[in-house]
């Protein structure tokens, strides 16, 4: 099932031109950077964006300006990720894995503890807070342990009204899309 959804919700995303995903972006920057967990966080994970997803591209060299601003370094063989601060987004940055930009090695690693906000992409995201992901788990792995707020940002056409939750899937606190903040605190 979850194959299926994920299947059909990203052809749904690839169809939306580049276009009108920097318009939506931008939309989704301006609800983030309104909600309080936005304001109150000192350090926020985002994430690289790649091939259809929300483009993070300026949320990411705003945060630079104002906050502790990270981004993934993936570990294939660990299928998860550490967080590694980004200071100069000219300089500190290269292509990693599967081609995803991400931090050099000499970028500071953050622990889980020292992050108040973790911005998370995905396929697809149920009302009540479900992530669908791309089905490897390296947020997952990630998050399983991580105390701070986690915020999904997607496309309205990404929301879908219920994704069956597995054991090691976590539950975002808020979902952000072009037209609404969503909340899915418990």
């Amino acid at each position: 099932m979850k194959t299926n959804t994920r299947k059909r919700l990203a052809l749904i995303r690839n169809s939306i031109s580049y276009k009108e995903r920097l318009r939506l972006s931008n939309l989704i920057k301006k609800n983030l950077f309104s909600i309080t967990e936005y304001k109150n966080a000192k350090s926020i994970l985002f994430y690289s964006s790649f091939g259809s997803e929300v483009i993070t591209t300026q949320m990411i060299k705003k945060s630079v300006e104002k906050k502790t601003t990270l981004l993934p370094v993936v570990l294939p063989e660990k299928k998860t990720i550490i967080a590694c601060e980004v200071k100069d987004l000219e300089n500190d940055l290269h292509l990693g894995f599967s081609k995803i930009v991400e931090p050099k090695s000499y970028c500071k690693k953050y622990q889980k503890s020292e992050i108040d906000l973790v911005v998370v992409p995905g396929i697809a995201f149920g009302k009540n807070g479900e992530r669908l992901g791309y089905g490897v788990g390296y947020y997952d792995r990630f998050l399983e342990s991580f105390t701070g707020k986690i915020i999904g940002i997607c496309f309205e056409n990404q929301l879908t009204d219920k994704i069956v939750l597995e054991n090691h899937d976590v539950k975002m606190h808020k979902i952000i899309t072009e037209k609404k903040v969503i909340d899915c605190y418990i």
